[in-house]
């Protein structure tokens, strides 16, 4: 997540609906791998430097999943509180901190690349390819900082091939599981934006529970192209056979809604 780059001010955070990260210096090659498991509980983390100048990442675990403070917002400039307060029950609760030093070299090596610099491929792809995380089920286009995705590229389940990331790839189905169940309309049109807040929705489009809209300045139709391709090659990365089944119906209905605005066949989709 870079966050000596982006969590540049005193009480920055970033805040995640999940326990798993690792840390790195690609300087020294040292890493560090951290995952959180709870039975039976919700996980969160945030991510934010301290008013001593310190970046601290802090683990949560509750019984309800944690809700963002402001609006949808995984991103809050200047505030540490990112989830809204939640109660304290008398209990036992069970953590486990699962930790290992990473060899970061080795661990993601893109290996040998003829006349290309493999290590600056690396940090490409440990940076700006995974900028577009925002959360679980939230990958696309932009990023965390602006609290913001596009829907309308292709190439979302590609980039977990350069990654080569099962968790990456984990959540990009489970991207895909959202925007069929929370972006699609029920004629088969793909919302093609998600915000964390709705100033910049046609009116009556913003979804204020999930976030998924239609962009202000006009309607993006790749979002159904996007998605289709998106399924298509996430099923290649994934080979789950099932998972792809539950995509059959809602990949029709996007083309098909494409198709339809297609009247006399020369390939130019008329949208009103």
């Amino acid at each position: 997540m870079v966050w000596c780059k982006y969590l540049r001010g005193v009480n920055d955070t970033y805040g995640i609906h999940t326990g798993g990260v690792t840390f790195w210096n690609s300087d020294t090659g040292n890493a560090l791998r951290i995952k959180g498991i709870s039975e039976g509980k919700h996980i969160a983390a945030k991510y934010s430097q301290s008013d001593k100048n310190e970046f601290v990442c802090t683990h949560f675990v509750t019984n309800e999943e944690l809700e963002p403070r402001y609006n949808l917002n995984r991103f809050v400039n200047q505030r540490s509180d990112v989830f809204v307060p939640f109660d304290v029950q008398k209990e036992t609760v069970n953590l486990t901190l699962e930790m290992e030093y990473v060899d970061y070299a080795v661990e993601y090596s893109r290996g040998i690349l003829p006349g290309i610099d493999a290590e600056a491929v690396r940090e490409l792809m440990n940076t700006t390819g995974r900028y577009g995380v925002v959360d679980n089920g939230i990958v696309g286009a932009n990023g965390w900082t602006t609290n913001w995705k596009c829907l309308h590229e292709p190439f979302f389940s590609q980039i977990g091939m350069a990654l080569n990331d099962d968790n990456y790839i984990r959540n990009m189905s489970l991207t895909l599981d959202r925007e069929r169940d929370y972006a699609m309309k029920e004629d088969g049109r793909v919302l093609s934006r998600w915000y964390n807040a709705g100033e910049d929705q046609i009116p009556g489009t913003f979804n204020y529970k999930t976030g998924y809209n239609e962009a202000r300045w006009g309607y993006t139709i790749d979002s159904q192209t996007g998605y289709v391709i998106n399924a298509a090659e996430q099923f290649d990365l994934c080979g789950d056979k099932e998972w792809l089944q539950s995509h059959k119906v809602s990949c029709e209905k996007a083309l098909d809604w494409l198709i339809k605005r297609d009247s006399n066949g020369n390939g130019i989709f008329i949208i009103s």
